[in-house]
């Protein structure tokens, strides 16, 4: 990269004709055998680091007026620090090529009169100035060493610089993803939001498998450019040729994943599942928890609301150790339903991405990239109240049971509905014995019926009692959610009663012309507080 770059960056070049030992370490500028005093007056050896900002593969540019030290603080002849050079104490991560660069510090010192560096050579130039400045005067020191140093290609997978990386100071945490060879099973609309996201991700492969074929409604909820000649390509096939041009290590194959493809996973240390037919996902589910590889899986379920769509986004995690265990917990539909809304042809792009979003993030804290502060295995973003609860234990189960009158004793882990009278209850899923009430109602609690068990929305908080519990009724699971503060159980009744009023109120303006006539006779005829 050094020849490269010196041979297109006229102020690189000045620098290595005048002869700073300079090197380049992913996007970073580096240049070593910077003399300066130490504390005690001794004569010490740095480095200065700069970020590179490519323009594109072959011209780079400044990122600001700073720069990094590796070094102690450099001092004057009077034995005092050099004043302003600004900055702090700060670490910034370097690869293993630049081990003996040990960044201590950043400095910041801004021309006076331009206010920035007219290029690279005029900041070293300036900075080293400041700091050898001493050192070349007591003792003849100089930074024109004209050493080579050794020039380590760059291991990348991404055909340009990952300068988004080292412009964050996080490198050392993108190489927790080198060894790591993902699979992506189903591109739809959630699948191919992920990938654009893994894309960007430096693992070192991305296999990507889906039989059916590139259709115009796929268009509308995936990202990226539209050609119209893709249309009827696998769907595999158009998305590797999408992102062939910004990285390495991505193989494409237009097939159906099911048991008979364990070859197809040799070497995979991940997988993302993203297909919408249960029966399917059994299958994928089998053959990931045979060979052991750890996978997430995203479901969405969507149904009507009055005149509104409102439904659960679901990411799963099943480690290598804990697969089965998640698995027979029935988090994920393992059969095909019938009337799931998701398969027709509604567009969710942003739920889409939403979901796809929430699997990366889960699958990056496995890695140790994220903070990891509760270890969820199941996390559900709902749509209604726009709130994400996780699970992170053994789930305790519920089932339904319909009734016409409640029962004189209610038995644990059982949700009574009476649709006579529209009203649930249960017993507090804490295990503290108070009963929960929830009626039902379009502004109330809702139940909805599926073979896992009973779905409750929206979330139970009983405030009012000791346990304050916060919880979700999800297929038959009890996930627990945050406990809220006294503001925001305020915030929340608001907003209930708010729902309530304009709920009454649109339902009073679709009366309609006769519903209004009508009542004002019966105001005319039988007093003006007839309703």
């Amino acid at each position: 990269m050094l020849r490269q770059l010196v041979s297109h960056n006229d102020d690189i070049k000045r620098l290595v004709e005048k002869g700073y030992a300079v090197s380049f370490d992913a996007a970073y500028l580096v240049v070593r055998d910077i003399p300066y005093l130490d504390d005690k007056g001794a004569l010490q050896t740095g480095a200065l680091v700069s970020k590179l900002v490519f323009v594109d593969q072959e011209h780079v540019t400044q990122d600001d007026h700073q720069v990094y030290f590796a070094g102690s603080v450099p001092f004057g002849l009077d034995g005092k620090p050099i004043p302003n050079l600004g900055g702090s104490a700060t670490q910034l991560p370097m690869s293993e090529a630049s081990a003996d660069v040990v960044v201590q510090r950043s400095f910041s010192n801004k021309p006076r009169v331009e206010q920035k560096f007219a290029d690279f050579f005029d900041k070293i130039e300036s900075y080293v100035a400041i700091i050898s400045g001493p050192a070349v005067e007591r003792y003849g020191a100089t930074p024109y060493t004209f050493r080579t140093v050794e020039d380590h290609a760059e291991d990348s997978v991404f055909t340009f610089h990952d300068t988004l990386t080292s412009r964050a100071g996080i490198s050392d945490l993108s190489a927790l993803f080198k060894d790591d060879v993902i699979a992506v099973i189903g591109l739809g609309g959630t699948g191919s939001y992920l990938l654009d996201l893994l894309v960007k991700t430096p693992v070192r492969e991305i296999r990507l498998f889906d039989l059916d074929p590139y259709h115009v409604h796929n268009a509308f909820r995936s990202p990226g450019r539209l050609d119209v000649g893709e249309f009827g390509k696998p769907k595999a096939e158009v998305y590797r040729l999408r992102y062939d041009s910004f990285r390495k290590g991505l193989t494409a194959a237009p097939k159906f994943i099911d048991a008979s493809c364990t070859e197809d996973l040799d070497g995979v240390t991940f997988a993302f599942v993203c297909v919408d037919r249960g029966s399917s996902r059994a299958g994928v589910f089998d053959l990931l928890l045979a060979r052991g590889i750890p996978f997430i899986d995203v479901g969405m379920g969507l149904r009507r609301q009055g005149s509104a769509l409102t439904g659960t986004l679901r990411t799963t995690y099943y480690s290598s150790s804990d697969g089965q265990k998640v698995k027979d917990m029935q988090l994920a539909e393992l059969s095909d339903s019938p009337d799931d809304l998701y398969r027709s042809n509604i567009q969710i792009s942003e739920l889409n991405a939403l979901n796809a979003c929430l699997a990366v993030i889960r699958f990056k804290q496995s890695r140790g990239f994220y903070l990891e502060e509760v270890p969820y295995y199941s996390v559900l973003f709902d749509i209604g109240d726009m709130k994400t609860v996780g699970s992170f234990q053994d789930p305790k189960r519920i089932r339904l049971q319909r009734v016409q009158y409640m029962p004189a004793v209610l038995e644990p882990g059982v949700l009574y509905v009476s649709e006579e009278f529209d009203i649930a209850m249960h017993l507090c899923a804490c295990g503290c014995g108070t009963t929960v009430k929830t009626p039902l109602g379009p502004t109330e609690w809702s139940v909805e019926e599926t073979a896992e068990g009973p779905t409750m929305r929206p979330s139970i908080g009983n405030w009012q009692q000791a346990c304050k519990s916060h919880y979700l009724i999800h297929r038959g699971e009890i996930v627990w959610a945050l406990k809220w503060s006294p503001q925001q159980i305020e915030t929340g009744r608001r907003a209930e009663e708010a729902r309530r009023t304009a709920y009454y109120a649109a339902l009073y303006r679709k009366k309609g012309f006769i519903g209004r006539l009508f009542g004002f006779a019966r105001r005319l005829f039988l007093g003006k507080d007839a309703q």
